[in-house]
């Protein structure tokens, strides 16, 4: 009587498997880590974009201008990052609009940010050459990081202060941006996140005309692209 074929895998054969799928898992983690990454810097500069666009509708329905406070470090008993100042207070007060960027998102300040030159040349008007001279970027100097205002009119504006006063859509005399604008000017703003674990950035942009776009750099072009 013969006896039955033995079915199934040897140990040898279980144990290449597992060998293989070890290597294919060691080389796809660095790629999901990366595009979780990608995915948080996408998803932070798009929910602040939005922010914007609230604070933006905020001021026209309410015929005042509200700021936008932006924060690396949230207040105490907050863990928001960035909120309208409907409150006319330098701390978050509820009901404020908020949001929570995840903790390897940082703003930062134009001046440590790759390549603004190409960035302004890009969204604010073409008269302005890259250096944005007939336009002053980032006019309100309450904080290296303090975000966009926007008046009753829906536009960029220049608060004279975060809480209280009025706000301007053409820059003051003497207040120079970040442009080294002298005044005077029609207002921008830009705002850039960078996510520190993979040092990429993202920057959220209002024009004069109060149009708010979301760009990604590309640091072997060394360039700015659009996403929206």
């Amino acid at each position: 009587m013969k006896d039955r074929d033995q079915k199934g895998f040897t140990l040898l054969e279980i144990s290449i498997v597992l060998a293989i799928m070890l290597v294919m898992t060691a080389m796809a983690a660095p790629l999901i880590t990366n595009a979780v990454n990608v995915y948080r810097l996408r998803g932070g500069g798009t929910d602040y974009a939005n922010l914007l666009q609230t604070a933006r509708m905020m001021a026209v329905r309410d015929d005042l201008y509200h700021s936008v406070t932006n924060t690396n470090t949230p207040p105490t008993g907050t863990n928001f990052n960035t909120w309208v100042d409907i409150n006319s207070s330098t701390t978050y007060v509820a009901p404020d609009p908020a949001l929570v960027l995840p903790t390897s998102i940082q703003f930062k300040a134009a001046s440590s940010a790759p390549s603004v030159s190409n960035l302004r040349s890009l969204y604010l008007p073409s008269t302005c050459g890259s250096n944005a001279g007939c336009v002053t970027v980032n006019p309100n100097k309450w904080g290296t990081l303090a975000g966009p205002t926007f008046g009753a009119r829906g536009l960029p504006c220049q608060a004279t202060s975060q809480t209280n006063g009025s706000c301007s859509y053409a820059s003051t005399a003497g207040t120079a941006g970040d442009n080294g604008s002298a005044g005077g000017l029609p207002v921008a703003f830009e705002i850039y996140l960078q996510n520190q674990r993979t040092s990429g950035w993202e920057a959220v942009t209002v024009s004069p005309a109060a149009r708010i776009r979301l760009w990604n750099y590309d640091p072997v072009s060394q360039t700015w692209s659009p996403l929206d």
